[in-house]
């Protein structure tokens, strides 16, 4: 697959990317000390948000896309207003890097996390709420869709399910190997991805509320460090990347393996869902990011053009552009549909594709394609 955009200007890793809920834009957060704020659509320059003595180490679009949180490797969160181009509020509290942004489902709450504690803030006013102490390095934090809940993953092998208002522990999972964690969209269940070397569990589904252990996902060979639940509102899916360089879809009622994505060469550092269900995008250590179709498994795309492993991947909210960041420092937006991408390339084009062309960008006819 081709690239329709490639967006230049950072200077070292992209650790970060976001689309904005309108899909209008991409937000992209660096270690060489910026964010960028990037039209998708003709070429502009982009908006620099910089900290020249920090590295941005997370960035995060507020749900109505008016503002945006930006961490940073200093410990510092800062909250700005996307049209008035102003910082809103400095969270301060954090005293490590910032790894995990995430704003409340009503924009009224932000959640923050870095390697000792996730704090939880009032948006509107930036006052800090509630701060939470896993006692170890925080791996990873996240909302229940009702912002209720909230849950941690620390490198203790320890999952934690907070109350949001009260700041109580509501429950405590100890997952030996702990890699990676997500929580259900209407919170009430909670996964975790291990090392297999720990007693033989890969992806193991909990009831959120009891702490019970429901089932168990059996397939991985390695560390599953990425696992997301399908985004339909009722978690029927589960979605996971691991260092046996496969993605795989799970149904999450009966732990059954539906599809293996085979065809990286490294590691699945990436997954994602589709909005409308028709995709799985993954993205790798390999360089490349793939399309695939969920109900098949087939391959459908290839992305290639990063210089170094893809660090993370999202579709655009109307499922027609995939968004990709890596260690090479750039950006790279493509089309879903290759034939959007074919259209946009004959409009740039006085001639047809060569046979090399229309193979970069998987077409299977060897006829006119260029009107």
């Amino acid at each position: 697959g081709q690239e329709t955009h490639i967006f230049l200007g950072h200077t070292d890793a992209v650790w970060s990317v976001a689309f904005s809920p309108d899909g209008k834009y991409v937000l992209t957060g660096s270690w060489d000390g910026t964010a960028r704020l990037w039209y998708v659509g003709p070429q502009t320059q982009p908006r620099t948000f910089t900290n020249p003595s920090a590295s941005v180490s997370a960035a995060a679009f507020s749900p109505d896309g008016e503002a945006l949180l930006l961490g940073e490797r200093d410990g510092t969160v800062s909250l700005r207003d996307i049209q008035q181009n102003d910082e809103v509020h400095q969270l301060i509290g954090h005293t490590a890097a910032v790894n995990t942004l995430a704003f409340s489902a009503n924009d009224q709450y932000v959640l923050t996390a870095d390697d000792a504690t996730a704090r939880l803030w009032e948006a509107g006013t930036g006052r800090e709420l509630q701060v939470f102490t896993p006692a170890d390095p925080v791996l990873a934090a996240a909302f229940s869709a009702d912002g209720k809940s909230l849950v941690t993953g620390s490198s203790n092998e320890m999952a934690t399910l907070w109350d949001a208002e009260s700041g109580q522990r509501r429950r405590t999972f100890t997952v030996p190997g702990l890699a990676s964690v997500a929580l259900s969209p209407n919170g009430e269940y909670l996964l975790t991805g291990t090392d297999p070397q720990s007693q033989g569990r890969t992806i193991v589904l909990w009831d959120a509320l009891s702490g019970q252990q429901i089932r168990t996902f059996i397939g991985h060979t390695a560390v599953v460090g990425a696992v997301v639940f399908s985004a339909d509102g009722h978690a029927e899916r589960v979605l996971s990347g691991s260092r046996d360089q496969t993605a795989r879809l799970w149904e999450t009622e009966t732990g059954k393996q539906l599809q293996i994505f085979t065809g990286h060469a490294g590691e699945v550092m990436a997954v994602a869902f589709s909005p409308d269900g028709k995709y799985i995008l993954t993205g790798s250590q390999d360089w490349t990011a793939r399309l695939w179709n969920i109900e098949t498994g087939e391959q459908l795309r290839l992305f290639a053009g990063h210089t170094d492993a893809v660090t993370g991947a999202a579709f655009s909210p109307d499922s027609r552009f995939v968004l990709t960041v890596g260690l090479d420092g750039t950006a790279r937006l493509w089309d879903v549909d290759y034939r959007d991408a074919i259209q946009y390339a004959c409009s740039l084009l006085v001639r047809d594709l060569t046979a090399e062309e229309r193979a970069a960008y998987g077409i299977p006819d060897e006829g006119r394609t260029c009107p």
